[in-house]
This record gives structure tokens, sequence and C-alpha cells, in this order.
């Protein structure tokens, strides 16, 4: 066997195992991470790959696919549906919990400040 197949090898096996622990994360959380958009974008890329392995009949290219084509539309079918989920959330705050969110900002001398000026930034003077 080449070096070079050896390194096709490793890459494949490397290239499918990658989306593993994606799929056992969201299993033990119960919640995909990631937009359903970018899971989409990566399952049709796999595909795109997955079938152009098979077409030249290479199958180094072709079987990652057998694990990331699956396991991408999964999680984008998943994370679409926990995005549809969360948008039909009411938006309520309960006032015990408004209390405790309000976010306090430190007292800025303002006085020292001018027109333009930023106070993170020194003036430049031109």
């Amino acid at each position: 066997m080449s070096p070079l197949v050896l390194l096709g090898s490793l890459g494949t096996a490397l290239s499918t195992v990658t989306m593993l622990p994606h799929l056992m994360h969201a299993v033990r959380t119960r919640k995909p991470h990631g937009s359903a958009f970018a899971w989409l974008v990566g399952a049709v890329a796999s595909t795109t790959w997955f079938v152009y392995g098979l077409g030249i009949g290479d199958l180094l290219v072709a079987a990652p696919g057998f694990v990331t084509v699956p396991i991408g539309f999964f999680l984008a079918a998943w994370a679409a549906r926990e995005e549809r989920r969360l948008e039909e959330l009411p938006l309520a705050v309960v006032p015990e919990q408004a209390a405790s969110s309000v976010v306090f900002l430190p007292d800025w001398d303002l006085s020292r400040a001018s027109a333009g000026d930023t106070l993170e930034m020194p003036r430049i003077v031109a």
C-alpha cells in the first residue's frame, strides 16, 4: 500500500469520526448545537463528495459519506426543529427574574468626552 493511500485512508477515517462527537453531545444534552443552516450546508457538501466519490469509483472519497451524510441531515433537521420550537416560545418576563436580569453599567465620567470621541479610544490629532 502506497504512502498516499495510507494518508488518504487516515484523512477519510478522521473526517468520518469528526461527526460522531457532535452526534454524541447532541444526544447526551438532548439539544443539537449549531445552526440548522450550517448542518444542512455540511450535509449537502458531504453528499456532493459522496456522489463524486461513487462516480469516479474512489471509495476513499466516498466512504465518509456513509456516516457524514445521514448524521448531517439528522442534525440539520433536529436543529431546524429546535429553532422553530424556540421561535414559538412566548417572550414573557417573570417579575422575579426581571429584577435579577438588570445590568448596571459603571458611572462614566462624561465631562471629559467631547463630540466624536469615545471613552475607549484616545483622540487622534491631525
